[in-house]
């Protein structure tokens, strides 16, 4: 399967709703894949009518993660 917006559009209405003006909190860390996963959501998101909530923490597991 070839992830795309339209795909991931798909999976997602199929099988979850979320009621009009909702909050979705999303866990990212800032690299691509979560940028990724941010930006499709973002945009699922402005059609259904609900908003998106991202998270960063930093778990310091990785030495140049520390600040």
């Amino acid at each position: 399967m070839i992830l795309n917006h339209k795909t991931f559009e798909t999976i997602l209405s199929k099988n979850y709703t979320f009621p009009e003006n909702s909050k979705l909190a999303v866990a990212v860390s800032g690299g691509p894949d979560s940028m990724a996963l941010l930006m499709l959501l973002s945009n699922w998101s402005k059609k259904k009518r609900f908003s998106i909530i991202p998270i960063i923490i930093n778990h310091g597991l990785r030495k140049e993660t520390l600040i």
